[in-house]
C-alpha cells in the first residue's frame, strides 16, 4: 500500500512536467499539420495560376 503511495506521489510531482511535455509534442504536432497543409495550399495555388 505504502508502494502504491509513493508511486502516486511521484506521478503527482511528475505530472507537471509531463502535461508540459505532452503540451510541447501537441504543438508540435500542429505545427508539423499546420506546414503541411500550407504546402498543399501553395501546390493548389500553384496548378490554379498554370490553368
Amino acid at each position: 500500500m505504502s508502494m502504491y503511495k509513493a508511486m502516486l506521489d511521484l506521478s503527482i510531482q511528475l505530472n507537471p512536467v509531463v502535461t508540459s511535455s505532452m503540451k510541447k509534442m501537441k504543438l508540435i504536432v500542429l505545427m508539423h499539420k499546420m506546414s503541411k497543409i500550407m504546402k498543399l495550399m501553395l501546390v493548389v495555388n500553384y496548378l490554379s495560376m498554370m490553368n
